[in-house]
């Protein structure tokens, strides 16, 4: 079940950001809702430092915020690498939501089996 498409919020500091940057950063982190559908929010930070350029991104997704934060000699690698960091995170939390709602349904589906095996002994009681 596909929602809206994510929102990507991109923020220079400390210089001008030029349109190919900003369409890499795009490319990149659409790649993201690939491993997540619900994904809400992305803003990502890119910060010129004196011999750093630090790409940095929170994500918001149903349930948790996941952050991240690169730092290379180039834009365009720190922005890469970024994506890929929060790749690993989105999987993780998925595979996290997966074995979790199992849990869950196995111990609903329990419930469910020992209230129906409750009701059967009353009615054969009667």
């Amino acid at each position: 079940m596909k929602g809206e498409p994510m929102q990507l919020r991109i923020t220079a500091r400390h210089f001008e950001m030029n349109g190919d940057l900003k369409e890499f950063a795009e490319k990149n982190f659409a790649k993201l809702e690939r491993y997540f559908d619900h994904i809400i929010d992305c803003h990502l930070i890119l910060t010129k430092d004196r011999y750093q350029q630090v790409a940095e991104g929170t994500l918001k997704v149903y349930g948790t915020v996941i952050t991240g934060k690169v730092a290379t000699n180039d834009m365009h690698a720190s922005v890469e690498k970024l994506a890929e960091k929060m790749e690993v995170q989105l999987k993780r939390y998925k595979d996290k939501l997966k074995t979790k709602d199992q849990k869950k349904l196995g111990r609903l589906k329990a419930e469910a089996g020992r209230a129906a095996a409750s009701e059967e002994s009353l009615e054969e009681e009667e």
